[in-house]
């Protein structure tokens, strides 16, 4: 029965993320004045259990993935909290400002020059291209060229003259991962191909963190990410990606003792605890919690 429940709950959000109007037919219920969803508290569940919907939108400050949210009714939790469903747009772009849109390169023994490529989605095929523009920019006359090989999924890197490329210090380098190499600097030679396959999916997975739960977490790794949930990316990019318990998996946080609060900061991380970059689109969390 709680299953069927919330499933329920789960069809009743996903109505309004298709902007129907739903008007309250509950006293349990706490709505907007305009009878909308998204709501901070539903009391539909059994016993002492309650609904709640976060909408990034109605956040007091920050931006849609790393923000504060203020609860129109205290939360007390005495139980659990579980992850019902995540509605997050995939719009994270591949190549980010000022996080892993530079690298270094060093032309025929001239010293280290810094390249810097436009942000943006970009797939093998353009990302290609902007590799080469930008180096050619660099040295007009060194015959660079950037090809990809569709078999290996692998860059090959050849100029008239040695080189070598440098990845530097970004946070978690991971420009060098979506270039196929492995190391931080390359050897040196007139033509470099990629170590491994490139990696051009922007972000494979989110860590939701809630700053409130800080002292429990579901996810337990060797590089201290912060996650109080799980969520992973499946769909294509432009797209928005769904997290459903009832298809996936289990996302819930048990408790010994109680806690309170009336707000908190909610954060979502990529895979490289950098601050999950979707553009400005709205992230909605439904979670259920006693």
């Amino acid at each position: 029965m709680e299953r069927i429940l919330e499933y329920f709950i789960y069809l009743l959000y996903n109505m309004n993320s298709l902007n129907f109007n739903l008007p309250s037919t509950s006293s349990t219920a706490t709505t907007s004045s305009n009878y909308n969803l998204p709501i901070n508290l539903v009391q539909l569940a059994p016993r002492n259990r309650q609904y709640m919907l976060i909408d990034s939108k109605n956040r007091v400050s920050g931006t849609s993935t790393d923000f504060y949210y203020q609860f129109s009714t205290p939360v007390k939790l005495t139980n659990f909290i579980k992850l019902v469903y995540a509605n997050i747009p995939n719009s994270e772009y591949l190549i980010k400002t000022g996080i892993n849109d530079t690298f270094y390169i060093n032309y025929n023994g001239g010293g280290e020059a810094s390249i810097t490529l436009t942000a943006g989605a970009f797939n093998s095929q353009n990302l290609t291209t902007l590799l080469q523009n930008a180096i050619l920019t660099l040295y007009p006359s060194s015959g660079f060229s950037v090809s990809f090989d569709i078999t290996t999924f692998k860059f090959t890197f050849s100029a008239t003259n040695n080189f070598y490329f440098r990845f530097g210090t970004q946070t978690g380098n991971n420009l060098m991962n979506i270039l196929g190499f492995a190391n931080s600097q390359t050897s040196t030679a007139n033509s470099i191909t990629s170590d491994n396959a490139i990696y051009i999916i922007s972000t494979p997975y989110v860590n939701i963190y809630i700053d409130q739960l800080s002292s429990n977490s579901n996810v337990i790794t060797d590089k201290n990410i912060k996650s109080t949930f799980f969520v992973p990316i499946t769909s294509e990019r432009s797209i928005v990606d769904s997290y459903s318990e009832l298809s996936m998996y289990e996302n819930i946080i048990y408790f010994s003792s109680s806690l309170s609060f009336s707000g908190t900061q909610i954060t979502l991380y990529d895979q490289y605890q950098n601050v999950f970059q979707n553009n400005g689109l709205p992230v909605n969390l439904l979670m259920i919690y006693e």
